[in-house]
């Protein structure tokens, strides 16, 4: 779950202080997906289901009046495995899976995969990643993704038990809105069995709109999106869609010029 803070307000401040609060973070955000996880074991009957105390996580990145606070979970056994394919679906039929209840589903898939089948189709679909732009339009059981390994696979990629990491970010200070974000990865390790201790906040040094904005101030506010693009070691595609973002929120505006766009950062994120 990922919450970004322009602190602008006291109420904003209060609001960061709140979610910024491990207390609040361990009774309130580690109870609810514990709950939830246990219910959707329940109903899908996969026995080995869990999310481990210990991945949770929870850290905090941004400089000045912008804060970003992000929880992470891993969810393992998040979809069902058959037939060489990969199932996802049968737990949006719990309800309260989305916590804020409304908002945007992103679902990523990595290299690995390929996209068999999807219903509904997706608002938006580059064949890697799918968005929904309202969760509230979703029927129980919906979305339903069907993936499979590449034809070049190697071995490792379908495995019996997926993790997903989920993400939720809240714009305070905008206007709100929720993203969820699913991402699938490989088989998690056998973990010990007994009482795991609440994981230590881990403090970010940098997000990847913070290294943006660094190297745009670092060199005289203004790059082409390619130079922005090789300097981070980002694809074009994911330099494309967080500088889409940060034009959203108003940290940067994008300037055509011949073929190329310039990324020029905006007055109030020089400061």
């Amino acid at each position: 779950m990922e919450q970004r803070f322009l602190l602008e307000t006291k109420e904003e401040e209060d609001m960061f202080r709140k979610y910024s609060d491990w207390r609040y973070f361990s009774n309130h955000f580690i109870q609810n997906v514990t709950s939830l996880v246990n219910e959707a074991k329940l109903r899908t009957g996969r026995e080995d289901m869990a999310v481990p105390l210990e991945s949770f996580k929870l850290t905090i990145s941004g400089s000045g009046s912008y804060k970003v606070i992000r929880y992470r979970f891993e969810w393992i056994e998040f979809a069902d495995s058959t037939g060489g394919q990969i199932i996802i679906g049968d737990v949006f039929e719990v309800e309260g899976l989305f916590l804020l209840g409304d908002g945007i589903l992103d679902i990523t898939v990595s290299s690995g995969y390929v996209i068999e089948s999807v219903s509904p189709p997706g608002d938006a679909d580059s064949g890697i990643d799918l968005r929904w732009n309202n969760v509230t339009n979703l029927e129980s059981g919906e979305p339903e993704v069907v993936l499979r390994q590449r034809a070049f696979g190697v071995g490792a990629i379908l495995r019996e038990h997926a993790i997903m990491i989920i993400s939720v970010i809240l714009v305070l200070g905008i206007g709100s809105f929720s993203v969820w974000y699913f991402r699938f990865g490989k088989k998690a390790e056998k973990r010990v069995k007994g009482v795991a201790q609440p994981p230590e906040v881990q403090f970010e040094l940098q997000d990847d709109e913070e290294k943006v904005v660094d190297l745009l101030r670092a060199t005289g506010g203004r790059l082409y999106q390619s130079t922005v693009a090789e300097r981070l070691e980002f694809s074009r595609s994911k330099t494309s869609k967080l500088l889409t973002s940060m034009e959203k929120e108003g940290r940067i505006r994008r300037e055509k010029k011949g073929r190329q766009k310039v990324v020029i950062l905006t007055n109030e994120t020089r400061d």
